[in-house]
């Protein structure tokens, strides 16, 4: 169980390296203080914390080497996702539950298509009703925040989530102001499609490259016969002299 802990020891100070941005060989478990960690996400600091307890035992259990496996994981999910502001975060978070059930990211995108479909019917009217207005401002805020939450998975999300939303509210008003809602809508239905296609086509490309990854095969497991006379062995010479 030591010569376990020892290696997921070893593990948890590389991944502390690597999300501080340390040189190799650096962190030493034992004297490292997890309050420094303030950038990283609570669950991080708490797994660094319980690796630090697991590893000062002196007769781990068995529970105790699989807990500590458990817990880099744990570990290295947090250490591998980009480093974000307290109010990125939990868009991110949002964003990464709705792209692990299939079922809600199709019908987020779907709904905002769909809502961004129907601000351009309820748009195309010179006098919008009360319920259609309050139709109008249901679909901007769903469109704009489904695109914001899109793009918390893409680059630089710190940056293109806040000039997004804040475009798309500018560019919505200015369109509607100058044209009419069913123009403003009209964009907002071309990204969300835009968004969804984006969406369907990582995940398609995503799904190839997991199935066209190279697992290797282990080799067939062949009983040991001592009768049978491999070349360069020491009975090689005997045997051609019987011939």
């Amino acid at each position: 169980m030591k010569a376990i802990i020892a290696a997921e020891t070893k593990r948890a100070e590389s991944l502390i390296e690597g999300f501080m941005g340390l040189p190799p060989e650096t962190v030493d478990l034992a004297t490292f203080n997890a309050a420094v960690l303030q950038q990283a996400p609570k669950e991080f600091v708490k797994a660094v914390e319980a690796i630090q307890r697991i590893s000062e035992k002196a007769a781990p259990s068995q529970n105790d080497a699989a807990f500590a496996v458990n817990v880099v994981d744990l570990m290295a999910e947090y250490a591998q996702r980009p480093k974000m502001s307290p109010a990125i975060e939990p868009l991110w978070k949002a964003e990464h539950l709705v792209r692990e059930s299939g079922l809600g990211w199709t019908l987020r995108h779907l709904l905002a298509v769909a809502l961004s479909f129907g601000g351009l019917i309820a748009g195309a009217s010179q006098d919008m009703s009360m319920n259609a207005q309050a139709y109008a401002y249901l679909a901007l805020i769903f469109a704009v925040g489904s695109g914001a939450l899109h793009l918390t998975h893409g680059r630089d999300p710190e940056v293109r989530v806040p000039l997004f939303v804040v475009g798309s509210l500018i560019g919505f008003c200015l369109l509607t102001a100058k044209f009419s809602a069913a123009v403003g809508f009209l964009a907002l239905l071309a990204v969300s499609v835009i968004f969804m296609l984006s969406s369907l086509i990582g995940l398609m490309s995503g799904a190839t490259n997991k199935s066209s990854t190279y697992e290797p095969q282990m080799p067939q497991q062949v009983e040991y016969n001592p009768y049978v006379i491999t070349e360069g062995n020491e009975m090689s010479e005997p045997m051609r002299q019987l011939k």
